[in-house]
C-alpha cells in the first residue's frame, strides 16, 4: 500500500519517540493535526493515539475542536485530557459516540476554560456537566443536547456565574426550573440567551418575566416558538 508523506512522518515520530519536538509546535498546528486525523479517519490509528495522548502533544494545547466526527470516542478525549488542563476553548459538535464519560474527562480541572460548545450530542446527559467549573467561562452552547435536564443547567450555572452567553435551543429536556436557576445564578452577568423550541415549559410567561427582572443586562434574547407550544396545549384542552 502506498503511504502519504504525512503518514510516513507520523510513523517516524511515533517509532522514534520524537514527541518532545511536537511539544514545540504552535497551538494552531496541533489543532490542525487533530482536524487532519479526524477528517482522514485516522483517530483510531495506533500511532495517532500514541501521539495525541503524549504529554508533549497535550502541553500548551488551548483549543480543541471536533465536528461531525463519528471516530471520536470517550477514550480519545480521555487520552487528550490526561496531560492537558489549560484548555480555553472546547467545541465538540455532532459527535455521536461521545457520552458523559468523555465530556467529564475533557472538562474536569479546566480552570482556564472560556468557551464551551457541546452541540447535538445525543448521549450527553446532565451528569456530563457536573465537573465544568471556570471563573473565566463566558460562553456555553448546549443546543440540541436533548437529554440534558434542568438539573444539569442548575449544576452548570451554580458553579459558573460569569456566563454571559448561553445557548439552549432544542434542549427538550428542560422545564421552567432551568430558567429560574439561570435567572438566580447568572443575573446581571447574562447578556445573550437563546431558548428556541423548548416544548416542556408549563408557564413560559411567568418564567420570562422573572428573567426580565433579574437578568437586566440581556441584549439578545431568542424565543422561537417559546409560547406557541403552550398556547396550542391550552387550545387543545378547550376543545
Amino acid at each position: 500500500m502506498v503511504k502519504s508523506l504525512f503518514n510516513i512522518c507520523l510513523a517516524a515520530v511515533s517509532q522514534n519517540n520524537l514527541y518532545k519536538d511536537i511539544a514545540e509546535l504552535p497551538d494552531v498546528c496541533k489543532q490542525r493535526l487533530l482536524e487532519f486525523f479526524s477528517s482522514h479517519d485516522q483517530l483510531f490509528d495506533t500511532q495517532c493515539i500514541q501521539l495525541v495522548s503524549s504529554a508533549s502533544f497535550g502541553r500548551y494545547l488551548t483549543h480543541l475542536r471536533f465536528y461531525l466526527d463519528d471516530q471520536l470516542s470517550d477514550a480519545i478525549l480521555t487520552s487528550i485530557a490526561v496531560h492537558n488542563r489549560i484548555l480555553e476553548d472546547i467545541a465538540i459538535i455532532f459527535c455521536q459516540n461521545i457520552s458523559d464519560k468523555g465530556i467529564q474527562a475533557i472538562t474536569v480541572g479546566q480552570n482556564r476554560l472560556r468557551k464551551l460548545e457541546l452541540r447535538a450530542l445525543k448521549n450527553l446527559t446532565s451528569n456530563g456537566l457536573q465537573f465544568i467549573h471556570s471563573r473565566f467561562l463566558h460562553s456555553v452552547d448546549l443546543s440540541s443536547c436533548t437529554k440534558i435536564t434542568s438539573d444539569g443547567i442548575y449544576r452548570l450555572v451554580r458553579r459558573n456565574r460569569n456566563i454571559s452567553s448561553l445557548y439552549l435551543n432544542h434542549c427538550r429536556g428542560l422545564c421552567d426550573q432551568a430558567l429560574y436557576d439561570i435567572a438566580h445564578y447568572l443575573g446581571k452577568s447574562l447578556c445573550v440567551l437563546q431558548l428556541d423550541f423548548l416544548p416542556n415549559l408549563t408557564d413560559p410567561g411567568t418564567t420570562l418575566f422573572n428573567l426580565s427582572q433579574k437578568c437586566t443586562n440581556i441584549r439578545h434574547l431568542s424565543l422561537c416558538r417559546f409560547f406557541e407550544v403552550n398556547s396550542l396545549f391550552v387550545k387543545s384542552k378547550k376543545f
